[in-house]
């Protein structure tokens, strides 16, 4: 897992005007805003998580299905840039940047593929 260095959760907030608290369950508006303020140069997509869901997340109701519905961005380079993965950890909020390893335990299906 790699943390962006120069895109933080506080900029992306001064940026949109939404605290990171306010971006649970929200995931594809921000990151439509993240496109939208030009802050990143990609496409914001919606498809599924089919990662871990921790036990304390908002979305822990879900853990059993396989998979929880989930907006993120591709970049141009196309790694993924996902500003709300840590509400399905259940962490402090970060930004996650990382590249497809071309495994099916990719947690990002933009299009229901793995389902």
């Amino acid at each position: 897992m790699t943390r962006i260095v120069n895109l933080s959760v506080s900029t992306v907030e001064a940026a949109i005007g939404i605290p990171a608290e306010k971006w649970k369950g929200r995931c594809y508006a921000i990151a439509c805003a993240i496109v939208e303020f030009n802050l990143v140069e990609g496409v914001a997509v919606y498809g599924h998580w089919t990662g871990p869901i921790a036990a304390t997340s908002l979305f822990a109701n879900r853990r059993d299905l396989g998979f929880c519905h989930h907006g993120w961005i591709i970049l141009r380079d196309s790694r993924v840039l996902d500003p709300t993965r840590w509400v399905f950890e259940a962490v402090d909020p970060y930004i996650f940047v990382g590249e497809d390893p071309g495994d099916m335990a990719w947690p990002y299906d933009e299009g229901g593929d793995k389902l």
